[in-house]
């Protein structure tokens, strides 16, 4: 039988690549088979005009890998593993549909290597293959996304982007309150959720993968149901004083607006290590919460008018892979007195 296909065009294809992965990897992207360019080039999606690595990297809000290395460093930052479905098929070329015989690769055996727990497949033949193949072993359903080849001209590239960061991007369901499993969970992240308890702060959450860009932020604060709250950690030239600023998301940020009602010329951004220090955060964590942390009151809280006019607040639990809905007031008349802080409200300009 494969003689024959052989003299129709078919030829048995071999999958000749290892697949990426990391003992922490959390979610697997599959596409069917590499194309003859990817095993040419060594790593997946390796043909110039797949738009794989464009749509990847700007779903993330990263920028877009230019090598090998980069590649693999924006797969390792986000937790994300490659494979494909095939180890090896007759096939045609490198059209997916042509596709018989195939043989899948062991992917349920990569999953008890890893930490996956979502996957994700390219294209619809991806799709297919898994649920026939696969799934059964594993059981853990894929989600379709879309092809990146350049023979998917029905979408354009901010289609596609918009689409995986949809799908790629996690977010619990709400919840009240603490989390009852704490397996996972920082000592940091649950000193955030005693102390509110013990204040008798009532407040939602959701978790989510961590956050790092405004646009994850704002799929979080849409399921919350509050305004995107921006938390930027500044000091003055000195690096004497340090400011938390707490904004609406949708406003531009300009030093000069607030220079002048602190009284701080020359504000920049302070780094890492003062936040680690001061407030017990990382980058990407930001939160008015980590004030519980500052004991020495180095930090002085701004708060943007227009967002102390809103009912609730938005905030991360000193890690920035949980967020929670808390009420202003709350935050105003029990929190920070209750962490020896005060604040000073600023007025920042929607246009700048």
């Amino acid at each position: 039988m494969e003689d024959i296909e052989k003299l129709n065009g078919y030829q048995r294809v071999y999958h000749e690549l290892e697949p990426f992965w990391q003992e922490d990897s959390e979610i697997l992207i599959l596409g069917s088979l590499p194309s003859p360019k990817s095993r040419e080039t060594g790593f997946y999606y390796g043909h110039p005009r797949n738009r794989f690595w464009k749509v990847l990297s700007a779903a993330y809000g990263e920028n877009c890998p230019e090598d090998l290395n980069e590649k693999k460093e924006l797969l390792k930052k986000h937790k994300a593993a490659l494979w494909d479905v095939i180890d090896n098929c007759l096939i045609k070329g490198a059209a997916d549909g042509s596709i018989k015989d195939p043989v899948a690769n062991d992917i349920a055996g990569l999953l008890r290597r890893t930490s996956i727990k979502r996957i994700f497949t390219t294209g619809t033949k991806a799709y297919e293959l898994y649920t026939k193949l696969v799934y059964p072993k594993t059981g853990i359903p894929a989600v379709k996304l879309p092809s990146t080849s350049p023979a998917n001209c029905a979408m354009s590239e901010e289609e596609l982007i918009s689409f995986y960061r949809s799908k790629l991007f996690y977010v619990s369901p709400l919840m009240k309150g603490r989390p009852e499993d704490e397996s996972g969970r920082t000592r940091a992240e649950m000193a955030v959720y005693d102390f509110l308890d013990k204040l008798c702060i009532e407040y939602d959450r959701v978790d989510h993968e961590a956050a790092y860009t405004m646009e994850a932020c704002e799929a979080v604060d849409s399921l919350l149901g509050i305004r995107m709250c921006k938390n930027l950690f500044l000091c003055n030239a000195q690096k004497t004083s340090f400011y938390l600023l707490a904004m609406p998301g949708e406003k531009v940020f300009k030093t000069k607006y607030l220079s002048k009602q602190i009284n701080s010329s020359r504000l920049s951004f302070a780094g890492e290590e003062y936040m680690k220090s001061f407030l017990g955060l990382s980058p990407g964590s930001a939160s008015v919460l980590g004030l519980m942390n500052d004991h020495e009151h180095r930090v002085r809280l701004l708060i943007d008018r227009d967002l102390m006019n809103e009912e609730w607040i938005g905030c991360h639990p000193c890690i920035n892979t949980s967020s929670l809905k808390l009420r202003m007031g709350d935050l105003l008349d029990k929190f920070l007195p209750a962490v020896g802080h005060e604040y000073t409200a600023v007025e920042l300009p929607w246009e700048a």
